[in-house]
């Protein structure tokens, strides 16, 4: 999220980033919820040649049992100057869901990511996991190391009515905050007390802690990041180490840079969707937010974390910025109204019709919503319990 505009960004990766534990204070957050148990199954689908001029995964088998929520696939480790994505993807029961040529409107999308390609199912109740095996293959781009490794993480613990979400925030050198200073941060308190009541609508309640970051301070505390660059978003992310695979990291910086667009300041960017949830040490796990504001405009830092969340969690954006995309979901407004030919669908055009939501593409006041079919995603994120 740019200041006052989101901005989506194809991402590049970064392999072997250094894993660093992380220590802090604990904070809970203000709702007492009850968690269901975690179950995952952890499924090694092996290590794949690529061609460094760009090719297949090769074909990948997934066993989904009786009863699973959700699945997750990563292909990783292609390096960074490749990009990848999931090109064909047909469910158990031999439906295309996916195919990279068609695209077909089938309650899936896949976009190229760099050095970590992950597939989330569901992310739509238009295309609900279902029992058997799936059958699928990624396109690794050119200029790869030549092999990619691949797994899959089955969530088996069931879907309650308000699931709890556990947050270890990761304070990264901001001015005047760390983790022991966030209890008489008003600031802070505010910010988080915002993002309770914003999730709260999604039946979505959180479980907080906070740490300082233990790794290299200085080169963290300001990320610079640009549209064909973004080593050390990725190499941050790369990073996270939390006490249990399931729970999210979030790194909050003093600010993050935009190369391209001439140093303006990027609100908020998330390893997804999907982010890779329940699989840290990647550089998908997780997402980074500026943090300079949460001193005067807490409540617009909590709307960024709230969104860049549900990317993380599986949701897009409901119309995208030039109003030719929209997310997979079929009860959320889309807009196309171009008024002023700009070639950008902003709020002011688009009154009605999606700038109300929270996965709206701009940073706008007022009290955004979830609609149903979020929710429903939402509640199946693996890292959702």
């Amino acid at each position: 999220m740019v200041r006052r505009a989101l901005q989506g960004l194809a991402l590049l990766g970064l392999a072997g980033a250094l894993v660093i534990p992380l220590t802090g204070t604990a904070r809970k957050g203000k709702k007492k919820a009850k968690a269901s148990a975690v179950s995952f199954t952890h499924v090694d689908l092996g290590e794949h040649t690529l061609h460094d001029t760009g090719s297949y995964s090769g074909e990948l088998q997934v066993e989904v049992p009786e009863g699973a929520v959700s699945a997750l696939v990563r292909c990783g480790n292609f390096g960074d100057s490749a990009l990848g994505a999931v090109w064909n993807l047909t469910d158990p029961d031999g439906k295309v869901i996916w195919d990279g040529d068609q695209r077909p409107d089938e309650g899936f999308r896949s976009e190229f990511l760099g050095n970590d390609a992950m597939v989330l199912l569901p992310q739509s109740p238009r295309a609900p996991l279902v029992a058997g095996t799936y059958t699928l293959n990624f396109w690794i781009g050119r200029d790869n190391l030549g092999k990619v490794d691949c797994e899959a993480l089955i969530r088996h613990h069931e879907v309650v009515e308000a699931p709890v979400l556990e947050l270890d925030l990761v304070f990264v050198g901001v001015p005047g905050l760390d983790a022991q200073g966030t209890k008489k941060h008003k600031g802070y308190q505010k910010f988080l007390a915002r993002v309770e009541d914003l999730l709260a609508d999604s039946g979505v309640s959180i479980d907080v802690s906070v740490s300082d970051f233990q790794g290299d301070v200085d080169r963290f505390r300001i990320v610079n990041l640009s549209d064909d660059d973004p080593t050390e978003f990725h190499a941050l992310l790369a990073q996270a180490a939390p006490s249990e695979p399931h729970r999210i990291t979030v790194f909050m910086v003093h600010e993050i840079v935009n190369g391209t667009a001439g140093g303006a300041t990027i609100l908020g960017v998330s390893g997804g969707p999907p982010g890779a949830a329940g699989m840290p040490g990647t550089t998908h796990s997780g997402l980074v937010v500026t943090a300079m504001d949460l001193d005067h405009r807490p409540h617009d830092v909590a709307r960024i974390f709230t969104h860049e969340l549900g990317h993380f969690l599986g949701l897009f954006h409901t119309t995208e910025k030039t109003g030719s995309d929209h997310d997979l979901v079929h009860d959320t407004p889309q807009c196309t109204a171009d008024d002023d030919g700009d070639g950008v669908v902003n709020s002011s055009e688009c009154t009605g019709y999606g700038p109300d939501n929270i996965m709206w593409w701009t940073l706008r006041p007022g009290d955004p919503t979830f609609t149903e079919d979020q929710k429903w995603v939402l509640h199946r994120s693996p890292a959702a319990r």
